[in-house]
């Protein structure tokens, strides 16, 4: 009788200390080990070595299972069947079982290597990885319930589990459309997750600041020619400009003294206006802009690409510095977006400005009005005014204690 059983084999440890998983299968008093593309870590044992991972153990009883319907493929033949031959038939590979997900994943990431946000599918597949606990997966392992479970891996990264699954679900609807011919009924990737919502992050909630911590931001004493020195006056800057994304403050080419003129990275290509902004420069900050005018590339207004060469290595300074600025002032974590939400919230909400001006000041598109713009002349007058409005709101009163700062942790 054909027995199967999922197993770890101590003289396999891997340079890692980790196992491969295999299946053992035995017939007619014969055994052999059939790999798996699963490892087993420590934290997945027993003492004994025993599998305790729930996870590595379903999917050894989903092999299994397949293993069995291999086997009654044969019939009567098996009990006539050298075990050799047996183990062959095992091994054979059905085509829609075939498809490396992984491998077909990366071959999309270099096709796409220029796709904007490229990197947050890398990272998105690297965390698909981890949570299966290896770097072969293939495509008819997908299930709604799996990226469930994967959603559920990433809890407490609101943003990661919308984003990361999201990647994975457009990478894997990608496959579907690349290996299924649906006009000759040829499908080789049969399940479509479409039940399966990635869920959607409320951003507002998660990354912006309180007018307390703004305030306590911008009142901070670093030492200079830090990262955190850097991190805080491009928070301070992004903020008071309506809160300019960082590529576009690292790449400025127009500023008169007391306007900023650039045209947003973000949405300049698809867009009939460049996504055009000019912005009346709050005078709050022109001594921190000042700092940054010396030794500037030819072209650029600011230093930070002579600084730092790459946009990359200058966002990532950022971040390390904005760690560094949230540990002093008592928050868990500050996110160099958090300065745009944190401007649109407080617009919004404290200094009551209407929203169809907040919007304008985020450089988004009304939808409704896409047709209509295309007729009128762009009058940056009142979202200028608006901004005067919530600086002199922010920055005009008295300066926030950390107890204050305390309130946007929740404590």
């Amino acid at each position: 009788m054909a027995t199967f059983k999922i197993q770890i084999r101590k003289d396999r440890q891997r340079e890692d200390k980790s196992y491969t998983v295999f299946i053992r299968f035995s017939h007619n008093r014969k055994t052999t080990y059939l790999p798996t593309t699963m490892v087993a870590e420590k934290k997945d044992l027993t003492s004994s070595l025993k599998i305790k991972n729930q996870r590595i153990l379903d999917r050894g009883e989903e092999l299994i299972r397949s293993y069995r319907k291999k086997l009654e493929t044969l019939y009567l033949e098996i009990n006539d069947m050298p075990f050799d031959k047996i183990v062959e038939r095992l091994k054979e590979k059905d085509e829609s079982g075939s498809i490396n997900f992984v491998s077909y994943a990366r071959t999309w990431l270099m096709e796409n290597e220029k796709k904007k946000g490229v990197k947050n599918y890398t990272t998105a597949l690297n965390a698909f990885c981890r949570f299966m606990g290896r770097n072969v997966i293939y495509c008819n392992e997908f299930s709604e319930q799996l990226m469930r479970d994967f959603e559920s891996y990433l809890n407490g990264k609101p943003r990661a589990q919308s984003l990361y699954t999201s990647a994975i679900l457009k990478i894997y609807n990608d496959a579907r459309d690349h290996y299924n011919d649906y006009d000759n009924g040829n499908i080789r990737i049969k399940a479509s997750l479409r039940k399966y919502t990635p869920p959607k992050q409320n951003v507002a909630i998660k990354r912006a600041l309180s007018v307390d911590s703004i305030r306590a931001i911008m009142n901070l004493n670093v030492e200079e020619h830090t990262r955190a020195e850097l991190a805080k006056d491009c928070f301070i800057i992004s903020f008071c400009l309506m809160g300019m994304n960082a590529v576009d403050l690292y790449s400025i080419t127009q500023y008169d003294g007391n306007q900023i003129t650039y045209n947003r990275t973000k949405t300049r290509d698809r867009r009939s206006d460049q996504a055009l902004m000019i912005i009346d420069v709050p005078d709050i900050i022109k001594p921190i802009l000042r700092k940054y005018t010396t030794q500037c590339k030819e072209g650029y207004v600011f230093n930070f690409s002579s600084r730092y060469t790459k946009y990359e290595d200058f966002n990532r300074a950022l971040n390390i510095g904005l760690k560094d600025i949230a540990r002093r002032i008592g928050l868990d974590n500050i996110q160099f977006y958090s300065a745009r939400h944190s401007m649109a919230t407080i617009a919004a909400n404290d200094v009551r400005i209407p929203i169809y001006i907040v919007n304008d000041m985020l450089c988004h598109v009304d939808e409704r009005m896409r047709i209509t713009n295309l007729y009128i002349k762009k009058d940056f007058s009142a979202i200028n005014e608006a901004n005067a409005k919530l600086i002199d709101y922010v920055f005009g009163k008295q300066k926030a204690t950390p107890n204050e700062v305390a309130k946007d942790n929740g404590e």
